[in-house]
């Protein structure tokens, strides 16, 4: 029952996510006015949708590019005058010099506008366009001109990029950060949390009526308290574990790549070892993950004993 009320909710909040962002993309010309997800799909199905349709996008304030595309001292000025006539705004930049040092491994930019002069110096250790370059010209934009840079979600190499308004960023940033990272597990853990609580009360009021005919009100409404105490306090730790154990998954994602991979390697067969149950096969890979888990234990052991 938690469960499926935490569906709901996540469900609802996240389909809002796309009834504020629509709008938006059809007001900028991005989708047609008739364009409409797809009523019975799930959120997901429905953001994949619009993702998939504005990726293959030829309206020309949308700005792509590749972003592998750093290896002379004028590519970030002339990145940056493509991206601003692009977004229409030709004119603003009224004069403007970029640099890179490869052996220095720095790169910077300096942009004039009217009589205001912004200028940035970076690392960059790559042929990528650097990410304090897509903060800097989104400070350029916020500061001077009222607006925002929006980076929207790509399967490759290749950047998008959409220059938009102060008020028509903070829904369509919303909305892309929920294409692009899926749903936040922080929302996830409160909605549960409130669903636990809510689940525990109503059982707690409802109960004792239910109990009354046998137990007596007040028998019926100690039963109740005891029962909906427990059930909420494993419930609400259950749902605290989870979070727990998602934060661990996540900071060993950042640390060590490879044991995770590994990590999630030993889930799949254990899943597989489950469905395979007694059989011999089963019993083959039940075998494997016990060797596989004492390394992963020992390798663990011996990071812990020495982090270096």
């Amino acid at each position: 029952m938690i469960n499926i009320l935490t569906g709901l909710m996540v469900e609802t909040n996240y389909s809002e996510g796309i009834d504020e962002a629509l709008p938006i993309l059809k007001q900028l010309q991005l989708f047609s006015e008739d364009f409409e997800p797809d009523g019975d799909g799930s959120y997901s199905d429905n953001v994949q949708e619009i993702v998939n349709k504005l990726h293959g996008s030829e309206h020309p304030s949308v700005f792509r590019f590749d972003s592998e595309c750093i290896e002379n001292p004028t590519d970030y000025a002339d990145l940056t005058q493509s991206l601003f006539a692009c977004a229409g705004m030709s004119s603003a930049i009224t004069k403007m010099k970029s640099d890179y040092h490869p052996d220095k491994e720095k790169a910077g930019l300096i942009i004039k506008t009217c009589e205001t002069v912004s200028k940035e110096i970076w690392n960059q250790t790559s042929d990528y366009v650097a990410p304090e370059y897509f903060s800097f010209i989104d400070k350029v934009l916020d500061e001077q001109f009222n607006k925002k840079l929006l980076t929207l979600p790509t399967g490759d190499q290749t950047c998008q990029l959409l220059v938009v308004t102060k008020e028509h960023y903070e829904p369509l940033q919303k909305f892309f950060t929920l294409a692009d990272k899926g749903v936040d597990e922080d929302d996830i853990y409160s909605y549960r949390v409130w669903m636990t609580i809510l689940v525990t009360v109503v059982g707690f009021v409802v109960t004792p009526f239910i109990g009354w005919y046998f137990f007596g009100f007040w028998m019926s409404v100690l039963y109740s308290f005891v029962f909906w105490a427990v059930f909420g306090a494993y419930k609400l730790y259950k749902a605290a574990s989870a979070a727990v154990e998602y934060e661990k998954e996540e900071k060993l994602k950042q640390e060590d790549p490879a044991l995770y991979a590994q990590n999630m390697m030993m889930a799949m067969m254990g899943e597989a070892a489950k469905r395979e149950k007694n059989s011999p096969a089963g019993k083959r890979l039940q075998k494997v993950i016990e060797l596989r888990q004492q390394e992963l234990d020992e390798r663990a052991n011996n990071k812990a004993k020495d982090p270096a």
